[in-house]
């Protein structure tokens, strides 16, 4: 695949940030979030981070776009970008589940046990 003219950072093989937002409400345990405006690097297929994305990919009624996505053309109106189906997303979600899969195998598994003397707490 072919990386775009300019971008923010990228996770080499799965995908380059175009553009970072700032949630209109950022949430309390972590006020420094921000929404990414991805592209694929295994289709070149455009998707956000933000929760309001997938809902309207689910929806079903055309081109899943969102604010950030809306905001993105708007800022740079000439790049081209092909917004990602939900078929493309639901492999997106495969491959980091495996990937996040294969992490959590490699770590150390933690229990914390019960305190029979405190019922459990």
């Amino acid at each position: 695949m072919t990386p775009p003219n300019s971008f923010i950072r990228e996770k080499p093989g799965v995908y380059w940030v175009l553009a970072e937002y700032k949630p209109s409400k950022p949430p309390k345990k972590n006020p420094d979030q921000m929404w990414e405006v991805r592209t694929s690097q295994r289709d070149e297929k455009t998707y956000c981070t933000c929760p309001d994305w997938p809902r309207r990919l689910h929806r079903g009624d055309g081109e899943a776009v969102c604010k950030h996505i809306a905001r993105f053309r708007q800022e740079q109106p000439t790049r081209k970008i092909v917004i990602m189906d939900k078929e493309g997303f639901l492999m997106v979600q495969r491959s980091s589940a495996l990937i996040l899969g294969a992490t959590a195998a490699t770590q150390p598994l933690k229990v914390k046990r019960a305190n029979p003397l405190t019922g459990g707490k």
